[in-house]
């Protein structure tokens, strides 16, 4: 009869209750410095969204200047390459800002009933 060979080894068990196997716990500069890391990373990450944010209103700041050269009031509406959404309105002045509702209003019900 073959005799089974039992594997024991020792495990280091953390405060929180979870066993690791074969890894020391962190000492308390070790802990600093991966903070440290966290919070490095975390400003890196909070500047890339400003950055991205400027960049995209400064994308569609270019584009409302370019539609105003041929429009007095307009709106923009629909979707980047990346799938977000895309609204801009420009009206001057009341007057233009109620012609451009009524004409989506009217462009909108038009959409609606053609459909099948």
């Amino acid at each position: 009869m073959a005799t089974k060979k039992t594997n024991t080894t020792t495990k280091t068990k953390k405060k929180s209750g979870m066993s690791v196997e074969g890894i020391k716990p962190a000492s308390s500069a070790e802990k600093v410095q991966i903070n440290e890391l966290f919070m490095q990373a975390l400003a890196r990450h909070k500047n890339e969204v400003l950055q991205d944010k400027k960049q995209k209103h400064k994308e569609i700041d270019h584009l409302t200047l370019m539609t105003e050269e041929y429009l007095s009031c307009f709106s923009i509406i629909g979707y980047t390459l990346q799938g977000e959404q895309v609204c801009v309105f420009n009206a001057n002045n009341p007057r233009d800002e109620a012609a451009l509702v009524d004409l989506l209003r009217a462009t909108f019900v038009e959409i609606v009933s053609n459909r099948p």
